[in-house]
C-alpha cells in the first residue's frame, strides 16, 4: 500500500511540474505572438529585444526564439540580473517579484521610454502592468492595462483587445 501511495505522489509532482513547464512556454509563446499585434511609432530597432529578470525563463526564451524573427526583427534575449541592467528593449518579462520590488521595476520601465512590461503575477495588470498573462482551467488568458499602455504610446490591435480582458484606471 505505501508503494501505491509513493507512486501516486510521484506521479502527481511530475503531472504538476511537467503543468508549470507547459504554462511557461506557452507564456514564452504568447509574448511573440502578442508582439504582432502590437506597434509604436518610435520603435525603429533592427532587432527585437526581449529583457528577462529570471534566467530560467530567459533560457526557455532562447531555446524559442533563437533563429527566429518577431515583427521582420531578429530576436535577442538578454538576461537581467537586476532592473538597473535594463536598456534599450522592446518587452520586459517579470516572473515574479514582491510587491515593492514590483513598483521600482515598472517605475524603471517606464523611465526607460515606457518599455513593454509582461508578466503572469496575479495582479499585475491592475498594479499598473501593462499586459498580464494568466490560466483559467489552462487556458491561456490576457488581461491588458490599456490606459498604461496608451499613456506608453502603444497601438494594440482590436483583434487582440478583443480576446482579452481590458481594464481602464477610473
Amino acid at each position: 500500500m505505501k508503494k501505491l501511495w509513493l507512486i501516486l505522489g510521484l506521479f502527481s509532482f511530475y503531472t504538476a511540474s511537467y503543468a508549470y513547464e507547459a504554462e511557461d512556454q506557452l507564456q514564452g509563446l504568447l509574448i511573440g505572438k502578442m508582439a504582432q499585434f502590437i506597434s509604436r511609432q518610435d520603435q525603429n530597432n533592427d532587432e527585437f529585444t526581449i529583457s528577462v529578470l529570471d534566467q530560467s525563463f530567459a533560457n526557455l526564451l532562447q531555446s524559442l526564439y533563437s533563429n527566429t524573427k518577431i515583427n521582420n526583427k531578429q530576436v535577442k534575449i538578454k538576461h537581467l540580473s537586476s532592473i538597473d541592467q535594463l536598456s534599450s528593449s522592446d518587452v520586459l518579462y517579470i516572473s515574479d517579484a514582491s510587491p515593492a520590488e514590483l513598483e521600482k521595476i515598472l517605475e524603471f520601465a517606464k523611465k526607460a521610454n515606457d518599455i513593454l512590461t509582461i508578466s503572469s503575477m496575479r495582479g499585475f495588470a491592475e498594479r499598473n502592468g501593462m499586459i498580464q498573462i494568466y490560466f483559467v482551467s489552462q487556458k491561456p488568458r490576457l488581461r491588458i492595462n490599456l490606459d498604461r499602455t496608451r499613456q506608453a504610446n502603444f497601438q494594440i490591435q482590436s483583434t487582440l483587445l478583443q480576446i482579452s480582458d481590458v481594464i481602464q484606471n477610473k
